[in-house]
């Protein structure tokens, strides 16, 4: 049998755990008088976190793009961030042209590179690719791309019309190349 005591603090234990549960969550941003606010499916949370880190992540986003994670939501309608999972940034979506070819960015997680032919059509892809970015430091945004041969780790620094792309090794973190990008009007 529990002594008393005993039963209280594990009681109050149980009742603060419970008041800050981590939950996930995801939605698309919208800004709103200098505040982040996710919008999922009905209901709007005001983004907040203790993190100077996680607080610079959420202040990089722009209205439209998706972020998912981990975080503890209040009664007010506030969400404190804990972790970011995922990120959807939407001014990456669209066709971009660099030397390597054109780069169909066709939502937040697949892409299609196209290498111009002879004839300077674009027939078939030259590589399907799957994406994720999640946080990085500064400017940058951290960028996976896979195909069914390997991952590629790399660096995504954009603004609206301007992308790059700098790779590294996966072994090593040396850096490999970079590739500039610009965007075309859609």
């Amino acid at each position: 049998m529990v002594p008393m005591k005993y039963l209280f603090f594990f009681s109050m234990l149980a009742l603060s755990i419970g008041a800050h549960a981590f939950e996930s969550y995801s939605g698309y941003i919208q800004n709103q008088g200098g505040l982040k606010i996710l919008k999922k499916d009905n209901l709007k949370f005001t983004l907040t976190a203790e993190s100077a880190e996680i607080k610079t992540q959420i202040d990089k986003l722009k209205t439209n793009d998706f972020i998912s994670g981990i975080g503890i939501a209040n009664t007010n309608q506030v969400l404190n961030v804990q972790s970011i999972d995922f990120i959807g940034l939407g001014q990456f979506v669209g066709l971009w042209l660099s030397p390597m070819g054109l780069f169909n960015v066709a939502n937040f997680t697949d892409l299609q590179i196209y290498v111009p032919q002879k004839d300077m059509s674009l027939k078939n892809p030259k590589a399907n690719m799957n994406y994720s970015i999640t946080p990085g430091s500064g400017n940058s945004w951290v960028l996976f791309l896979s195909d069914e041969k390997q991952i590629y780790y790399s660096n995504l620094y954009m603004n609206e019309r301007k992308a790059v792309i700098r790779f590294y090794s996966t072994e090593t973190g040396a850096f490999l190349s970079e590739i500039s990008m610009n965007k075309l009007n859609q």
